[in-house]
């Protein structure tokens, strides 16, 4: 995607000559993100997803190491009292691990499908109870 803006004026203005400099700036900024390629999965995770696929233990404590906060953070806020949160949080993790050759890489990074299910778990105790 690229822009390009084409300003004529008679009379440069400091004024005139900022807004240029700032149009310029931004088509850069603009064409400069696009080609940018994006990873959606560091070489970490990646590591860490293969380790949670041979179900080692290693792999599923730094698991809980790495996202257990963020997870237990955004179940208690969905959640009336931190023992349903705690109940909620070991669910997350245990649907994490039984369904990691579920996760596409393509569609969302680690921890956005992570969060989704703690969400979804969230929810769907909250239906239940």
């Amino acid at each position: 995607m690229v822009m390009s803006f084409t300003f004529t004026h008679k009379k440069k203005s400091k004024k005139n000559t900022f807004f240029s400099l700032l149009c310029n700036f931004l088509c850069f900024t603009i064409v400069y993100i696009n080609r940018r390629p994006r990873k959606m999965v560091t070489d970490i995770e990646i590591n860490l997803i293969e380790g949670l696929k041979e179900q080692s233990p290693k792999a599923q404590q730094m698991m809980v190491e790495r996202y257990g906060r963020h997870v237990f953070n955004q179940v208690v806020r969905l959640l009336p009292s931190v023992e349903d949160a705690e109940e909620v949080y070991q669910d997350v993790f245990l649907k994490v691990f039984l369904n990691i050759n579920r996760y596409e890489e393509e569609k969302s990074s680690f921890k956005t499908w992570v969060s989704r299910i703690a969400y979804n778990e969230s929810i769907t105790w909250l239906r239940h109870k």
